[in-house]
């Protein structure tokens, strides 16, 4: 696809409100065109995601947050030296003219992405009214209907990926309704924090007894006995995270709020 095209789509994504689906297009497109441009591209993408994310649990956010975050990309774009493009040397012109028309394109390219990044700060402000109509940050149950991108309300756990589960430890979801907890008996269960009682658990589900749990860099739960694996959820995204349903249920989602996993209930 040319660059134009490229540009083209990044626009009519922003113009249709599809700002998070433009930089994952501008960080698909430079990935192969434009190694610096990719960098920037990349800090963006995930600066937006860490906004989302915060904005989706009902941590209040300024207006001038996506705004800032965007016009740092912009300085970083601004900074990108300017090569010379003057060849007074005659001799020197067709040697030098495809390392010209390389810098042109650069610029060119450079120029269309700073339409584009300044097209989504005008977007933004344009529709800053509607989420500042109500700048108190959601109760615990607005935050997670809001998390949710289906008909399964959650809230997430405060465990990171890596994060091998310690027995008899209570890992509190982020609105301190519910807990994770490894018994002593080899069941991983789910119960609420109100009267500790009982909401979801593997023995429950599958009959297994754990020895060892472990939420994966990769976005895995596994349970283990002494030698093997002997249950998972058989998840597979860096950025997932473990979650509770709104029933009590055991969840793995996405960064986006999308179920990829969920326990029977």
């Amino acid at each position: 696809m040319q660059q134009q095209d490229v540009i083209q789509k990044i626009q009519n994504l922003i113009a249709e409100g599809e700002t998070e689906q433009a930089i994952d297009e501008l960080v698909e497109f430079s990935r192969t065109n434009n190694p610096e441009l990719y960098e920037n591209a990349i800090l963006l993408s995930g600066q937006y995601k860490q906004w989302k994310r915060e904005n989706m649990l009902g941590i209040e956010q300024t207006n001038s947050e996506l705004r800032r975050i965007e016009m740092g990309l912009l300085e970083l774009l601004r900074s990108d030296p300017p090569a010379d493009d003057h060849h007074d040397n005659k001799t020197a012109h067709a040697a030098t003219s495809s390392s010209g028309r390389n810098t042109a394109k650069k610029r060119w390219l450079i120029g269309g992405v700073l339409g584009i990044i300044v097209l989504i700060i005008f977007v933004w402000m344009a529709t800053g009214g509607e989420d500042t109509e109500s700048s108190a940050p959601d109760t615990p149950e607005q935050a997670m209907e809001n998390e949710s991108s289906g008909n399964t309300p959650f809230t997430r756990l405060q465990i990171k990926p890596g994060t091998e589960l310690e027995m008899e430890q209570e890992y509190p979801t982020e609105d301190n309704r519910f807990y994770l907890i490894l018994l002593e008996d080899g069941n991983l269960c789910v119960h609420s924090s109100d009267d500790d009682g009982f909401k979801w658990g593997t023995r429950q589900e599958s009959g297994i007894f754990a020895q060892e749990a472990r939420f994966d860099e990769d976005g895995n739960l596994e349970i283990n006995d002494a030698n093997n694996r002997i249950w998972s959820t058989q998840t597979t995204d860096p950025d997932a995270s473990l979650a509770v349903s709104n029933d009590g249920v055991l969840l793995v989602v996405n960064d986006g709020g999308e179920v990829l996993w969920e326990g029977k209930h």
